[in-house]
């Protein structure tokens, strides 16, 4: 008997596709690498696995840090990255995303999305920036604006107290910064890129320093790495610097710091932290110097945090029971917060 094929005939079409389509997806969830293909400069064609990958290649062949020059005679260096520029468009960044993923699904796009397969051609005249500068220049305050330094007490190897100079400030206007970084990716100029400033100038109180001679006690505490943290405490300092307390006085630490939140000029590392993270390490140390030399009234601080947790880390009133006036004495010298203690 004769197998009759033709009644099959119609089911043929529908079968190869399956089978194609099924093969695909083998293909795809077990021997498909998506990739990304990107020239840097006009140099070789690179195959980009992922977007870390894709970074590293363009940002060791291109500069990415500008350094300014203030008129008023400082320098600062910033990786422009953070504020927002890029070399990739967010058009190339979604393509690096899409490659990024290990999910079947992030392999299934690329494999049947045929722009996915277009270069990527990464020129030092090509810049984009992700966030608007007038936005992201709200993160980093210190572009913008240096708060002076006034003199203060410091000790050297053998405890032997010294004054240091007075350190005048500086203020840029946002809308000049804004300008001249903008004026980076059309010039293509990363260096020694002159901005305009006004100086603040600083308090010598030297005079008053030099009242209290003696040293009652020194310490050290290193900035930490965290970006967020050094700020917060860079701002807690430049708010305290030289504490005076006379014999008999009751001081809140706290009220000196000011309130922990942006218009005081402390960060959060997220919507949901605290503002002002990082200044209980100042807190903590003059306990300790307190504690030690004075009377400590109240005091919540690193492990003892009740309610707000900024609240908490910022507490302490300290009373000089010492009978001789005395100084808490704050600077900021390679990359070290010192807090010395004296009296007259």
């Amino acid at each position: 008997m004769a197998l009759n094929l033709s009644k099959y005939q119609k089911w043929i079409p529908l079968i190869l596709l399956g089978l194609f389509i099924l093969s695909s997806l083998i293909y795809v969830a077990v021997v498909f690498r998506p990739t990304v293909d990107i020239t840097v400069n006009d140099g070789e064609v690179l195959h980009i696995k992922s977007r870390g990958e894709a970074e590293v290649k363009v940002y060791k062949e291109l500069p990415f840090k500008a350094s300014y020059s203030l008129t008023t005679g400082e320098a600062y260096e910033m990786d422009l990255r953070y504020l927002g520029f890029s070399y990739l468009s967010e058009k190339d960044l979604e393509r690096l995303d899409t490659i990024s993923t290990k999910s079947f699904w992030g392999k299934f796009k690329p494999f049947f999305d045929t722009s996915q397969n277009q270069l990527i051609a990464v020129y030092p005249q090509r810049v984009f920036w992700l966030v608007p500068l007038e936005e992201s220049i709200k993160t980093y305050p210190h572009l913008l604006k240096q708060e002076p330094q006034t003199s203060h007490l410091v000790t050297d190897d053998n405890k032997t107290l010294s004054i240091t100079e007075p350190i005048n400030g500086y203020q840029v206007e946002e809308s000049d910064f804004v300008e001249t970084t903008y004026n980076i990716g059309r010039t293509g100029t990363f260096e020694n890129i002159p901005l305009q400033s006004t100086a603040i100038v600083a308090e010598d109180e030297s005079y008053l320093l030099a009242q209290y001679p003696n040293l009652v006690q020194a310490l050290e505490i290193p900035m930490p790495d965290d970006f967020t943290l050094s700020q917060n405490i860079k701002t807690a300092f430049y708010r305290m610097q030289n504490i005076y307390i006379a014999a008999g006085e009751t001081l809140d630490i706290s009220e000196l710091m000011g309130s922990l939140n942006a218009e005081s000029g402390y960060r959060t590392s997220g919507d949901d932290a605290s503002y002002g993270v990082g200044v209980e390490q100042i807190i903590d140390t003059i306990k300790e110097m307190a504690y030690q030399n004075m009377t400590v009234l109240s005091y919540k601080g690193e492990f003892i945090n009740i309610g707000d947790p900024g609240d908490g880390l910022t507490q302490l009133t300290v009373e000089n029971t010492t009978g001789q006036d005395m100084v808490f004495s704050l600077a900021i010298r390679n990359n070290t917060l010192s807090v010395v203690l004296a009296s007259k």
